[in-house]
């Protein structure tokens, strides 16, 4: 049942914040049994060290989780037969749903064996590590490996066999649960991870992986894009910080698209490009045939759903396919949704009205004349849309205050939150004129709410949430999950706290609204 206006009206930043229904203001696959691979010993099963934080522990949690992801992907319409997939390997709070698409590709597809290469993050290595490993666990079951292949590797002196390394390592087995979701008759798995190679090693490498690769092998080439941020001790831009990372990647996938590994190294070389996964990306582009196509299916960045731009990750998900032609996804929900939103000078100029009118209410306590910005501002402005605009004073959250409906046109939503925000949420005092210099903007602009059945159908991060039960009611915005690092448990538990409920009244009786957010930031 749809939510009544009343109800749409929530506290959106803050978790222990409670209110009253009728404020004005809103403020900021299988039957679930891990299966076993036959013939495999616990004692040489590497366990899941993901299970529960980067990913789902329940596993039918799990499945309904990333069968969200998949049907939010649409229907892929391909180029020719997979090949080969560079894929995001954050925890799939951030990077979910761009996986999803280059894995939805294989649904369907007689693939029996999966070569994944990931990279050592925290262990230092020289070289490549085989796994010596009989299977892969997780909460999906087991994932029995190509033994025959993985001694065949071995063989070469370049590849050698290290447990420690692999063991608390995520950039292999963060692709599994998606493998196992799409590939319903089973798969054997290669797992091959990567430290530094000398030049010529990224050649051998690729010749030596080649001899495993038929038309029923998959190749996975596990990558996160840029990280910017002082998190991260990488910031070569301190303006115009969105676009500039997105064009840093840009340069990066059109290098992989032609792939070009001399030009690919050269950029990571010459801009000191944070690409975690740039050696097995490397290795791929010497592996693929000259018959292969590349398309990029999807790329954003964490702040995109998270808005916190100081400590951005990008994620790309590419599809190789056999053929001259491109492939694309067509019918999702997320497209139409995104359709929707508002395009590069929209969004620039409503970030520039929501500044303008913090600084002017602050200084001067007037605000841009609504019926002067009628006459000037673009179409897209002029929308009924949902919209809360944010303050952040070095960081941390200074005002949010918002309407879920788009009740009036954007520009005015925009004007009038912007002067709560700075002046009127309850929570804190008005920003004074001395902190302008410190603080932050961001905009986020809302999908109109939809009804869900249940909590299994919501996506943390992707979704805002309207909760409603005995007449109460609040909402959290879509960046609050990736800003505190919440999955849907605790994210509703919270939530139900802020609506003035017990931590677990969200478990029966309540009802799910939820919508989705464009965030522009500063």
């Amino acid at each position: 049942m749809a939510l009544s206006k009343k109800t749409r009206i929530a506290l959106a930043a803050a978790p222990v914040l409670i209110f009253a229904a009728a404020l004005p203001l809103l403020f900021c696959g299988t039957n679930g049994s891990p299966s076993r691979a036959e013939g495999v010993s616990d004692a040489n099963v590497r366990p899941s060290a993901l299970a529960g934080s980067w990913y789902l522990k329940d596993p039918e949690a799990l499945r309904r989780r990333l069968g969200l992801y998949l049907e939010r992907a649409g229907k892929p319409k391909l180029g020719g037969r997979p090949l080969a997939i560079v894929s995001p390997h954050a925890g799939h709070l951030y990077a979910g749903q761009a996986m999803a698409y280059g894995f939805k590709a294989l649904e369907g597809r007689d693939i029996r064996r999966v070569i994944v290469m990931g990279l050592t993050h925290r262990a230092p290595l020289s070289g490549v590590v085989v796994s010596g490993y009989s299977a892969y666990e997780t909460p999906l079951g087991r994932v029995p490996l190509d033994r025959k292949a993985c001694e065949q590797l071995r063989l070469n002196p370049l590849f050698g066999d290290q447990p420690s390394v692999e063991r608390d390592e995520h950039s292999i087995e963060i692709q599994l649960p998606f493998l196992q979701a799409v590939l319903k008759e089973g798969f054997e798995l290669v797992p091959i991870l990567f430290g530094s190679l000398k030049d010529e090693e990224y050649a051998a490498a690729a010749k030596e992986i080649a001899k495993l690769v038929d038309d029923k092998t998959l190749v996975v080439a596990s990558s996160d894009f840029t990280h910017y941020g002082r998190r991260f001790d990488y910031a070569p831009f301190a303006r115009d910080i969105p676009a500039n990372i997105e064009a840093l990647d840009r340069k990066a996938v059109d290098a992989i698209l032609k792939k070009d590994r001399n030009a690919f190294d050269k950029h990571v070389r010459t801009t000191g490009a944070t690409i975690c996964g740039r050696v097995p990306i490397g290795v791929l582009l010497e592996l693929l045939p000259k018959s292969a196509r590349g398309t990029l299916l999807r790329y954003y960045r964490s702040a995109d759903i998270g808005g916190a731009w100081d400590g951005s990750v990008s994620y790309a998900d590419i599809l190789f396919t056999e053929g001259d032609k491109a492939s694309s996804f067509e019918g999702s929900e997320l497209q139409r949704r995104e359709a929707a939103m508002l395009n590069g000078a929209e969004q620039k100029e409503l970030l520039a009205l929501a500044r303008a009118t913090v600084e002017a209410y602050v200084r001067e306590k007037k605000a841009p004349d609504p019926e002067t910005l009628a006459k000037t501002v673009r179409a897209g402005l002029k929308k009924d849309m949902g919209v809360f605009v944010t303050l952040k004073e070095r960081g941390e959250l200074r005002g949010c205050i918002g309407s879920i409906t788009g009740v009036e046109p954007l520009f005015r939503g925009v004007v009038r939150n912007a002067v709560n925000a700075a002046a009127f949420d309850p929570r804190f005092k008005p920003v004074a004129p001395e902190e302008l210099k410190e603080i932050t903007v961001d905009v986020s602009v809302l999908s109109p709410p939809a009804p869900v059945k249940d909590a299994g159908d919501i996506l943390p991060g992707w979704h805002g949430i309207v909760l409603q039960k005995a007449g109460r009611g609040a909402t959290f915005l879509p960046q609050v999950a990736v800003e505190f690092g919440w999955d849907t448990d605790e994210l509703l538990g919270r939530l139900s706290s802020k609506a003035g409920l017990a931590e677990d009244a969200w478990k029966s009786g309540a009802e799910f609204e939820v919508y989705e957010a464009q965030i522009v930031s500063e």
